[in-house]
C-alpha cells in the first residue's frame, strides 16, 4: 500500500504546484483511502529542514497542505507535528502558516452528517450546539450536492477575516463563519438566515464544481442561484408567503410608474 501512497502524495504537491484543483481532489481522496500508509508519508515531508528557509514558487503552500492533510489523516499525528514545528527554527511565512493552523488542535469533532461528512467546530464558537442543530436541518435539504462534501469547519468571526464562509476547492470543504455573542431574537435570526445562505452557496461552489480561486463574477451568480434554490425548497412555506405578500406590493409599483411615465408624457 506504500507505493500507491507514495504516488498519491507526490500527485498531490505537483497538483498544488500547477494549481491542478481536479489533481489534487483526487490525490487527497486517495490518501484518505489509502490513511495507514499515508500517515507516516506525511509526517516525512513535515520533518523536512525547507521549512526554516524561504519558500520559493509553489513551496509557500506545501506546508500548510501537508498539515491539512494529517489533521485529517490522524488528528493525534497532526498535534504531535504541530507541537515539534513550533518549537523547532521556521521561516518567517512557515511560521505563521504553522500559527494558523495550531488552532485546528482545540477543534471539536461536533458530529458527522449524512455519516460521512464531519464537523469541526472551534472552541472559539460560542453556540457550538446550535451550529450543529441547524447544519443537521440544512444538510437534509432536498436535492443539496452534499455527497462528496468532504467537511465542514466552523470558525469564529474576527477582525481579520472579511468572509462568511469558503469552499475549499482542492478538498471539498465548506467553511462557516460563526459571528459569537449576538443577542435578541432579531439578531439572532438574521445569523441563522446568513449562515444558512452562506451554507448553500458554498455548497453551490461545489455543486458547479468551480475550479478558481478569487471573486469570479459568472461563478458567484451561479452559486447565489443554487442558494436561492435550496433555500427556496427549506422554506417552502415561508417563501410562498413571501411570493403572497411581496407581489401585490410589486404589482402597485409597476402602477406606479406606469401611471408617473403617463403623466410626464
Amino acid at each position: 500500500m506504500t507505493a500507491p501512497a507514495e504516488k498519491y502524495l507526490s500527485q498531490l504537491l505537483q497538483g498544488i504546484a500547477n494549481d491542478n484543483v481536479g489533481l489534487v481532489r483526487s490525490a487527497w481522496r486517495e490518501l484518505l483511502t489509502n490513511r495507514y500508509a499515508a500517515i507516516p508519508l506525511v509526517a516525512d515531508k513535515l520533518r523536512s529542514d525547507a521549512w526554516a528557509k524561504k519558500p520559493r514558487g509553489p513551496g509557500g503552500k506545501y506546508l500548510g497542505v501537508l498539515l491539512a492533510l494529517m489533521h485529517e489523516l490522524d488528528r493525534e499525528a497532526f498535534r504531535k507535528e504541530v507541537e515539534r514545528l513550533d518549537g523547532s527554527r521556521l521561516h518567517t511565512l512557515h511560521r505563521h502558516t504553522v500559527n494558523l493552523m495550531k488552532d485546528r488542535e482545540c477543534d471539536k469533532l461536533i458530529g458527522t452528517l449524512g455519516n460521512h461528512v464531519p464537523v469541526y467546530v472551534s472552541n472559539q464558537v460560542d453556540a457550538p450546539n446550535l451550529i450543529w442543530v441547524y447544519l443537521k436541518k440544512w444538510s437534509l435539504t432536498q436535492g443539496l450536492a452534499f455527497k462528496t462534501i468532504t467537511r465542514i469547519d466552523v470558525i469564529a468571526a474576527k477582525p481579520d477575516i472579511d468572509y462568511l464562509g469558503k469552499y475549499d476547492l482542492f478538498t471539498d470543504g465548506v467553511i462557516l463563519v460563526w459571528e459569537n455573542g449576538v443577542s435578541g431574537w432579531f439578531k439572532q435570526h438574521t445569523r441563522r438566515l446568513r449562515t444558512e445562505q452562506t451554507f448553500y452557496h458554498e455548497v453551490g461552489h461545489h455543486y458547479h464544481r468551480h475550479s478558481e480561486f478569487g471573486q469570479v463574477t459568472e461563478q458567484e451568480r451561479e452559486a447565489n442561484e443554487y442558494m436561492r434554490l435550496m433555500y427556496r425548497r427549506s422554506h417552502p412555506v415561508l417563501t410562498s408567503a413571501g411570493f403572497v405578500l411581496i407581489w401585490p406590493l410589486k404589482f402597485m409599483l409597476w402602477v406606479v410608474r406606469k401611471f408617473e411615465n403617463a403623466k410626464n408624457h
